[in-house]
């Protein structure tokens, strides 16, 4: 595990969604003898050739499951369903069986979390599709941590300053 920083590490039960024949599994992220997973994409390489770690400003992959999203959710499932294609055959995955616009919003959000695990972006994702709640309290639940979060955990406080320029800015519920 060298090369791993200790934060941001992946879930038993993510990298259980892994299936044997997804490239993914070893490559973006993997287990220790023990069980434990950890992300492979943030490890410093071994041997430096041109430089330091390169910095992700834009992945292509991330690209194309955005315009699956949107085209799922303007109805052009056949078009949502080929961009999600190209990534799935990329990783050695047959193509999705999804067909409705509900299934494919499923198979397209299983499919950001393993192409993009330790990048940051699953808690935007939850956000946007209105699952935030739905998900961290089952996970939290699942995982006997005894904590529930609600609607106003979801906003971030105001800072002072900025309610301070103006009277008409009123501070996020629950700060």
């Amino acid at each position: 595990m060298s090369g791993a920083k200790g934060h941001n590490l992946p879930t038993k039960s993510l990298y259980a969604l892994y299936t044997a024949a997804d490239k993914r599994r070893g490559t973006f992220i993997t287990a220790t003898t023990s069980g434990i997973p950890w992300s492979r994409k943030l490890a410093q390489p071994a041997v430096i050739t041109d430089g330091g770690s390169d910095v992700v400003v834009l992945r292509y992959a991330d690209a194309l499951l955005m315009l699956a999203e949107v085209e799922n959710e303007l109805g052009n499932t056949t078009a949502a369903a080929t961009n999600l294609n190209l990534i799935r055959t990329r990783a050695g995955l047959a193509n999705t069986t999804a067909a409705s616009q509900a299934n494919l919003r499923i198979a397209i959000d299983l499919e950001r979390q393993l192409e993009l695990v330790g990048e940051g972006y699953r808690w935007f994702d939850l956000l946007r599709s209105g699952t935030a709640i739905s998900v961290m309290n089952a996970w939290f639940k699942t995982n006997n941590i005894l904590i529930t979060i609600a609607a106003k955990d979801l906003l971030m406080p105001i800072p002072q300053s900025q309610i301070d320029t103006d009277p008409a800015i009123k501070q996020n519920p629950g700060y």
